[in-house]
């Protein structure tokens, strides 16, 4: 609830999707000889949703730990999901990671499609959003031992940056405006010489070697910059994420 004061009037404001029980607790605030404005809204459940994603990617097979927090993009918060996982997650001494880049990127294909199948029954409850995950070697932990989520927001806002950047670099190689996150590439009209050049693009700006298998294997442009995330975050703080 915001109040300004003093007031010579009262209004209220009104905010979409607002709950209607709401509004006689902003007519009260509003009538208040001291409130110029009154504004109420309701923050969203966030804890309660990032736990039931938690819970959902820590019943994968491969995930050990899972944290979902809420990233910045453009002023917009975005669910960004974290995961450890005990295969492929770029572990030099485990003898079951991938043995090259191209067997990392059919792993990461193929986690990202399980894992999307099922939050599909959560998320469909959200309108259908999407949470992109990102493959961490280990998920930090506060003294208590929980997730350190403000470590990992502030790692959520690298993410979606890296988003931005690779969504323009699509729009350009393709010469489209019209980037669908939730696409492919080879679905937005991609090829193997298109590849090529965002691969260019993307090691000039963002500073990652890409293979050119990522691009033409993921599903979406989120599992492509959750992989490119996974390099950055590796060469900045020296672990792979």
């Amino acid at each position: 609830t915001s109040l300004t004061q003093p007031a010579t009037a009262a209004s209220v404001t009104s905010e979409p999707g607002t709950p209607d029980w709401l509004e006689p607790v902003r007519h009260v605030i509003a009538a208040h000889p001291e409130v110029a404005t009154a504004e109420v809204t309701l923050e969203p459940d966030t804890s309660g949703v990032a736990h039931r994603i938690e819970a959902v990617l820590e019943a994968d097979a491969e995930v050990v730990r899972a944290a979902v927090v809420y990233g910045h993009r453009g002023g917009v918060r975005h669910l960004v999901g974290f995961v450890q996982r005990s295969l492929g997650a770029g572990e030099a001494d485990d003898p079951r990671a991938a043995d090259s880049a191209e067997e990392r990127a059919e792993q990461d294909s193929a986690f990202h499609d399980r894992v999307r199948g099922a939050l599909s029954p959560v998320l469909s409850a959200r309108g259908g959003e999407s949470v992109p995950v990102i493959s961490i070697a280990t998920v930090p932990l506060d003294p208590q031992g929980e997730p350190d989520r403000a470590a990992l927001a502030h790692r959520a806002d690298g993410f979606l940056a890296s988003l931005a950047v690779l969504t323009g670099i699509w729009s350009e190689v393709l010469r489209t405006p019209d980037i669908d996150e939730a696409g492919s590439f080879l679905g937005h009209g991609g090829d193997s010489l298109a590849a090529m050049r965002a691969a260019n693009r993307i090691r000039d700006r963002l500073g990652v070697r890409l293979p050119m298998s990522v691009l033409l294997s993921a599903r979406t442009v989120s599992d492509v910059a959750a992989h490119i995330a996974a390099q950055t975050l590796d060469i900045q703080e020296g672990g792979h994420a």
